[in-house]
């Protein structure tokens, strides 16, 4: 509610309007000691908004000067599958898994 607001909060907010809109007039003051303020809050305001400027554009050259990146190492190659343990001793790791052995094929006939 608009009565809950502190009134350096609004000046605060206008301040900060006014700098990242400064195409956009704002000025209103009855009093001296209210155009102060304003001036004071105005210049806070674009001090923090150079500061803040300033670390952006350091961070930016920070990132082009950096080296570039080694290249990624080579995938290992994935371990040979290995027969399970209760795999008869005569099967041959060479053997295709989608044909048979001859043994099979002999004790079960289609």
């Amino acid at each position: 509610m608009p009565e809950d607001v502190r009134p350096s909060v609004v000046a605060d907010g206008i301040a900060e309007c006014q700098i990242r809109f400064p195409n956009v007039p704002i000025m209103f003051c009855e009093t001296r000691k209210l155009a102060q303020g304003r001036t004071y809050r105005f210049l806070a305001a674009a001090s923090v908004g150079l500061a803040e400027e300033m670390v952006g554009a350091n961070a930016a050259r920070a990132l082009e000067s950096a080296p570039p990146l080694a290249p990624a190492p080579p995938a290992p190659e994935p371990p040979a599958p290995e027969p399970p343990a209760d795999a008869p001793a005569s099967a041959s790791a060479s053997r295709s898994r989608s044909a048979p052995s001859p043994t099979a094929v002999t004790a079960w006939p289609v």
